[in-house]
């Protein structure tokens, strides 16, 4: 059975939990969720894993959804430390972890949506 890259990628969604949990670093899901909300996160990137793999024709439009998502939450959470840290009387930082996740967590999505966008509408399996 060969696996996609979309399958691969949803195959690391318990690693990124783990990560997360133990680190209490935001690798995947932007810092403005919850601890509920992220295992709510979590539950639908599995969801989003069972999906790929039960019907991997639907993948592309899975990955697409998921990637729209996770981009409006990481920009959602720029935005608002953006507008915490200007309001703010006492010292809020966006610091060097919080670009890293930034910069590496939007590459990631952003690939994700491309290539994704580009199987849907190009009908091309990669």
């Amino acid at each position: 059975m060969k696996i996609s890259l979309f399958q691969f990628y949803y195959l690391l969604t318990p690693v990124f939990f783990l990560i997360e949990w133990k680190t209490d670093m935001d690798i995947r899901v932007s810092g403005i969720l919850t601890e509920s909300q992220t295992y709510l996160y979590f539950a639908f990137c599995c969801a989003c894993a069972v999906i790929c793999f039960a019907k991997p024709n639907w993948e592309s439009f899975v990955a697409f959804f998921e990637s729209v998502i996770n981009i409006t939450l990481l920009l959602a959470s720029v935005f608002l430390t953006s507008i915490t840290i200007a309001e703010s009387t006492t010292p809020t930082t966006f610091g060097i972890p919080n670009l890293i996740n930034f910069l590496i967590a939007g590459s990631i999505l952003l690939a994700v949506f491309y290539s994704s966008q580009r199987r849907i509408f190009c009908k091309r399996d990669d």
